[in-house]
């Protein structure tokens, strides 16, 4: 259709999903994960340490099973949600062609929004969405993770209690 010049008859590819949907790896992290650089608790600030720069390249694995994510009822919601919003705004985005539509498959470790640029012909429409994208993410996961942090942070608490007590 591209080559003939007709309109892309398909909006929800590999690339869509990769770059719009899952931004940062399964279940849209990538805001998490910037969420736990900066966090009080000890635990969630190493792995967010450990997982910014693989998130980047949407790899995950640090952040799902380093929290973890998996088996987790705080985390779980915003887990599934942040990534059916996603989607529903892309592909509203891609219907009313506010955005490019993907023309190109471009290995799925490509940072989103460069990715979500580079696989509709470096339409900048697509990277500024990615963006906007993160920003709902961060506030689709940020009550859910103010009481996931609540709970590390008394669990250390009560560790360093336990410790301090064992020393004296």
């Amino acid at each position: 259709a591209l080559a003939a010049g007709q309109p892309l008859p398909h909006i929800f590819i590999e690339s869509f999903w990769q770059y719009f949907i899952t931004i940062g790896g399964s279940g849209a992290t990538f805001a998490l994960v910037l969420m736990y650089t900066r966090s009080k608790s000890a635990h969630l600030r190493s792995i967010g340490k450990l997982g910014v720069v693989p998130a980047c390249f949407n790899i995950n694995e640090p952040v799902i099973f380093g929290s973890p994510i998996v088996m987790n009822p705080v985390l779980f919601f915003p887990f599934i949600v942040a990534r059916m919003v996603n989607a529903i705004i892309a592909y509203t985005a891609a219907s009313a062609d506010l955005i490019g539509k993907v023309i190109s498959l471009v290995p799925w470790t490509a940072p989103a929004p460069i990715g979500a640029a580079w696989s509709a012909g470096w339409q900048v429409n697509n990277g500024l969405l990615v963006l906007g994208l993160l920003v709902i993410d961060f506030l689709i996961y940020l009550p859910f993770f103010k009481v996931y942090e609540k709970q590390l942070l008394a669990q250390e608490a009560e560790m360093e209690a336990e410790m301090n007590a064992q020393t004296a």
